[in-house]
């Protein structure tokens, strides 16, 4: 059968007893990534835009109830740095949610290397990568401490974070003072959320986390502020094409947030995002 299209419906029968029905749901606007006009077209590259928007709201509020803000901002400062990231939590079902909410947390960016919610013991290996990665772990055995110790380490029973030393997130204490109340909200339904599955929360948490999600939306895309404006366009060729002026950000902004973006321009999370943006520039 084909891949069903955004908004439409898939209908599987099995036999006369049993029948499976798929909505493809319509990708909110603010999952779609820049520069991708022709991207509705195709719809097997929409994967990772409805992924984000399908886990957005039960990961988020699995992440609240067991992180502090701080380390949740460390968490995000980190995968924005695309830091070599393990995640350790005993119990399976909150070491995936937390592990998959950076997919959302992260929009309009998204993470372009290794992401495992749940490794098995016979990949380990991977923790030897000498690539960017987010591992999800559930036990901290000798042969797992004994690779994890240039790691960042996010240990969940614990709600602690080791390793964290890099350059801060511009404007954080203003995005933590933004969160706080949605964050706390969160945590007063934990109690509570320990009886049922990871995936099932109530509409007020919905609303909290989607709350959540629109503060760290904002910021994220506002971090590096208008590309185009550090952009020259060519328009002497056939076709339009443009050049990144990276220095040209860096120094337009004020001096104790350079660290960070210097550090995060070099990351392929922001170099495929600045493409798209250059790109639908470009072609408008």
């Amino acid at each position: 059968s084909p891949v069903p299209l955004p908004g439409e419906m898939y209908r599987l029968t099995l036999g006369d007893l049993y029948r499976l029905e798929f909505e493809r749901t319509l990708p909110a606007k603010q999952y779609a990534p820049p520069g991708r006009s022709k991207l509705q077209q195709d719809v097997l590259r929409m994967a990772d835009v409805e992924c984000a928007q399908q886990l957005q709201l039960w990961t988020v509020a699995a992440l609240c109830r067991s992180l502090s803000l701080d380390n949740i901002i460390t968490l995000l400062n980190a995968a924005l740095l695309e830091k070599q990231l393990v995640v350790f939590c005993p119990n399976i079902g909150m070491l995936a949610a937390i592990v998959l909410s950076l997919v959302p947390l992260l929009r309009p960016f998204a993470w372009h290397s290794l992401m495992l919610p749940i490794t098995p013991d016979s990949m380990l290996a991977f923790l030897d990568a000498p690539v960017p990665f987010v591992l999800g772990v559930q036990y901290k055995t000798p042969a797992v401490v004994s690779r994890c110790h240039g790691l960042l380490r996010v240990n969940v029973y614990k709600n602690a974070i080791k390793n964290a030393s890099f350059p801060s997130l511009p404007n954080s204490r203003q995005l933590m003072h933004a969160l706080a109340p949605h964050h706390a909200a969160l945590c007063e339904a934990a109690p509570l959320a320990v009886e049922r599955p990871v995936h099932v929360i109530t509409p007020d948490e919905e609303e909290a986390a989607g709350r959540f999600l629109a503060v760290t939306h904002d910021y994220m895309s506002q971090l590096c502020g208008d590309l185009r404006l550090h952009t020259i366009v060519n328009v002497g060729m056939s076709k339009r094409t443009g050049v990144f002026m990276r220095d040209a950000l860096i120094e337009s902004l004020p001096a104790k947030d350079r660290p960070f973006i210097r550090a995060f321009t070099e990351t392929q999370m922001f170099n495929v995002y600045a493409d798209g943006v250059i790109s639908d520039y470009c072609e408008a």
